[in-house]
């Protein structure tokens, strides 16, 4: 183990156990951060020590890892800047991070949330979540929120086909299931709900919900015939859901 002396930094903070590695010293600098130790440094001013001694060699010798470490380091910067609400620090800081390391899909994620939260640039928001689809498939999360940009948009049937991606991923958090629910109730009061309804028994057809909604719309038109037929398939898709049962 070697450690980030007091005599190299001056800073007690970074007496922090590390291995010569990346994966060890990206956790030495996540958990300095969240140190007791010496308040007189806050977050940023404890980044901007660690990116000195970074780029002076200090850490790890190969420019690769200097470069994955200062865009780790520049990632958290950018995270505190967006928490301080200071946008134009945040961006800049994600965009070094992501030109220093490419494979961090976690200053892709942030930075396109930036976008979509911060800056209400939901077209710039919508494009950056399908890059990260595109560089990791399974990263639910992605999903989610570009359904969040589709939904913001009046635009449900993307938005829904993307919440069922995010639940086929991960389909323990409610959040994605109940932003769904929330865009297919928005579906009943559009003037196009039918056709975009039918749309999605196309693409989700193992979606229960959209059975379920369907039949909500024939029984309003008192199409009890095909309510029944409807919820018949609603059952088919979740056979152990015991409230379908009832209809």
């Amino acid at each position: 183990l070697l450690l980030l002396s007091c005599s190299t930094t001056k800073h007690s903070f970074l007496n922090i156990a590390y291995e010569k590695n990346v994966p060890s010293v990206k956790e030495a600098i996540k958990k300095s951060l969240y140190t007791t130790e010496d308040q007189r440094f806050g977050v940023l001013s404890k980044l901007d020590i660690w990116i000195k001694a970074i780029e002076k060699g200090k850490i790890l010798p190969s420019k690769a890892e200097q470069d994955t470490l200062l865009a780790l380091c520049y990632r958290y910067k950018a995270d505190t800047y967006q928490s301080f609400k200071s946008i134009k620090q945040a961006l800049e800081y994600y965009n070094k991070a992501i030109a220093l390391d490419t494979t961090d899909i976690k200053s892709y994620f942030n930075r396109a949330g930036l976008y979509f939260n911060n800056l209400q640039m939901y077209d710039i928001a919508n494009q950056e979540f399908s890059e990260i689809t595109e560089k990791s498939p399974v990263f639910a999360d992605a999903y989610h929120a570009r359904g969040l940009t589709y939904s913001f948009r009046d635009m449900h049937v993307e938005a829904i086909v993307d919440f069922n991606n995010a639940i086929h991923i991960d389909n323990t958090k409610q959040i994605y299931k109940n932003d769904k629910t929330a865009s297919y109730q928005k579906l009943l009061q559009d003037t196009m709900g039918i056709p975009k309804l039918k749309e999605l028994m196309e693409r989700c057809p193992e979606d229960t919900e959209v059975y379920t909604t369907s039949a909500c719309i024939a029984l309003a038109f008192e199409d009890y015939k095909l309510a029944k037929r409807l919820y018949g398939r609603a059952i088919e898709t979740d056979l152990w859901n015991a409230t379908l049962h009832v209809y």
